[in-house]
């Protein structure tokens, strides 16, 4: 994905998330994703989000690549520990 189709993709998925009408209209129209078989709700979530990531990608006529969306739990830990205070 490059740097524009990334910042395009961003902000549909931020106007999505800031309005919840157009957001419900545009996933309601997404195929469900079958999850009767799987247990694991961190399991559940990932494959919702990666369901949505696909739609998103497809309304905007972006080719979806998996490893675009992957982060790395090292990369994780950093983001969220940019939020803590510095140590005294």
């Amino acid at each position: 994905m490059t740097t524009g189709e990334r910042k395009l993709f961003d902000d549909f998925k931020r106007e999505l998330s800031e309005n919840p009408i157009m957001g419900l209209n545009f996933f309601g129209n997404m195929d469900k994703v079958e999850l009767d078989n799987i247990g694991d709700l961190t399991a559940r979530n990932r494959l919702i989000d990666e369901a949505k990531n696909k739609f998103i990608c497809q309304h905007l006529g972006i080719r979806y690549r998996k490893e675009d969306f992957e982060v790395s739990d090292e990369d994780w830990a950093k983001e969220w520990a940019k939020g803590l205070p510095d140590k005294v």
